[in-house]
């Protein structure tokens, strides 16, 4: 099934343009000249026989997934992801990057922290605490690339590596 996102012909707010004619549109109008992220998250359930398509229009970089996409629409069926992406340039727009993952994080990953070893965020003396032991084992065990403190990018990301790394940065402190 071909899937448009972008702004659907006639609209003049962001949308998904659903290729049997259908157009969805978010409350998200455009803005000439102003740069606008847009994540598509295609969701294929087998055990609900539905695929969803939520489309997030400008997102907070480094936030979690919003509770909410900007526009969304389902079909009662599992679509199979075959055929791969085509880009079409049907405007007067430009194209600076495309992510392609299987997680939230892995399109847009939690910003870090200044500190690495204040995985908490913490303020005040002293910064570093066993919360932030606990944050980077939260982190570590859900499979969050923030944990990757190595900068390892060979599967498996996430090893013993990542501990011994933080655990040194902690050592050494926050400046």
């Amino acid at each position: 099934m071909q899937v448009d996102l972008g702004v659907p012909l006639g609209y003049y707010t962001y949308g998904l343009g659903i290729g049997d004619g259908w157009n969805v549109t978010s409350n998200v109008g455009i803005v000439l000249g102003r740069t606008t992220l847009l994540v598509l998250q295609v969701h294929a359930d087998a055990a609900a026989h539905q695929t969803v398509y939520n489309l997030f229009v400008n997102p907070t970089v480094g936030a979690p997934q919003p509770a909410f996409p900007s526009a969304t629409y389902s079909r009662g069926f599992v679509i199979p992801l075959i055929g791969g992406i085509e880009l079409r340039g049907e405007g007067g727009y430009t194209l600076d990057e495309i992510r392609i993952g299987s997680t939230w994080d892995a399109v847009l990953p939690p910003a870090i922290p200044t500190c690495y070893a204040n995985c908490d965020g913490s303020s005040g003396a002293p910064v570093l605490t066993v919360d932030d032991f606990v944050c980077f084992q939260s982190l570590f065990a859900s499979g969050n690339t923030a944990a990757n403190c190595d900068g390892n990018t060979v599967p498996p990301i996430l090893t013993v590596n990542d501990f011994v790394c933080f655990q040194s940065r902690f050592a050494a402190g926050c400046p």
